[in-house]
């Protein structure tokens, strides 16, 4: 993935077409891992907190929904268009943040779902095949997530 020169307006970058399958096998299956739940309050037991939890969790769950109708769209004829030997990915600079959010998501989602280890390299042959999928799904959108940060769009 590499940045193209384009308006400054516009983040235009060029996928090789391995790179654009990749995202949107990301992207179309948005949100790769359930939502977690969320705690207001460790100490707090009362109704009124878990009123507060239940209104924080649809809360979370109508911004993931809107987001992957955002992410959708994302990766639309409009967004990302194949061109004689590569594909060609243009964003305006909310599109851009949108997708970053995604990306993003889909690597603290996947840490999460692998119970937040301090190593992704220290599974062993014990682990389910799905967490190696989930390692993977990570520095995917790591990957992503890089090249659309840096200015240069390289590494």
């Amino acid at each position: 993935m590499k940045r193209l020169a384009s308006p400054a307006d516009r983040w235009q970058f060029r996928l090789e077409p391995e790179e654009a399958a990749k995202l949107r096998f990301l992207v179309q299956n948005f949100p790769i891992t359930q939502p977690a739940s969320a705690h207001i309050s460790r100490t707090d037991s009362a109704g009124d907190a878990r009123e507060r939890e239940l209104l924080l969790q649809e809360s979370l769950a109508e911004h993931r929904a809107e987001l992957r109708r955002q992410a959708q769209l994302l990766v639309d004829a409009a967004h990302l268009r194949q061109m004689k030997t590569c594909w060609r990915l243009t964003l305006d600079s909310t599109e851009r943040e949108i997708l970053l959010q995604i990306l993003n998501d889909i690597r603290v989602g996947g840490w999460l779902a692998l119970g937040q280890p301090e190593d992704l390299y220290a599974l062993d042959a014990a682990h389910p095949p799905k967490h190696y999928a989930l390692v993977a799904l990570i520095h995917v959108a790591g990957y992503f997530e890089h090249h659309l940060i840096d200015p240069a769009g390289e590494f």
